[in-house]
């Protein structure tokens, strides 16, 4: 991940990490963090550039485009019976339209349709060697939150798992209570 993108989400992702393991208790489950999730990546990715950008084809109205996708974030949890359940999570500011009329602009819904085309084309097994993920999605507030998911009820991909592969949280809900 290049320098400066990870530079301007640093402090949001260690709350985000530090509120997930007080919440998970360490005794059964523990933080597979991204240096090692990237380790076990085939060699083929990890030699790439950016071992998390995804090149992905999505169609939309008889429509087909490849959209570039790269997670803000990966992570795993570690389960006591060795088992692992995979992340990427998005951190959304605000900034991007949660929807556009023109699907070949940025959105929040594009981004989610690229997700949904990836996990249906099991490009997490070929790119990342993950029998499954999730996509954890942190942002401003409930009601962006809300709109999120109604923009996702719309979105469809074949043999995707839908809606169930999104997760959704609020900043302020991961950060630490103040004591």
């Amino acid at each position: 991940m290049p320098v400066d993108r990870l530079s301007n989400i640093n402090w949001r992702l260690l709350t985000f990490k530090c509120r997930l393991i007080s919440q998970c208790g360490s005794a059964t489950i523990s933080v597979i963090h991204t240096d090692e999730l990237v380790s076990e990546f085939p060699e083929q990715t990890r030699s790439m550039r950016n071992a998390l950008a995804m090149r992905v084809g999505v169609s939309h109205n008889g429509m087909a485009q490849e959209v570039g996708l790269v997670p803000d974030l990966i992570f795993g949890l570690r389960f006591s019976d060795g088992s692992r359940r995979c992340f990427m999570v998005e951190i959304d500011r605000g900034t991007m339209p949660i929807k556009r009329t023109d699907v070949g602009q940025r959105s929040f819904a594009r981004k989610m349709r690229a997700y949904l085309a990836a996990q249906s084309a099991k490009q997490h097994e070929v790119q990342f060697g993950w029998k499954a993920f999730r996509v954890a999605t942190v942002t401003t507030d409930r009601s962006r939150a809300q709109s999120m998911k109604e923009a996702l009820r719309e979105l469809s991909a074949a043999r995707s798992i839908g809606p169930a592969l999104f997760w959704f949280a609020l900043r302020d809900e991961l950060r630490p209570a103040v004591r």
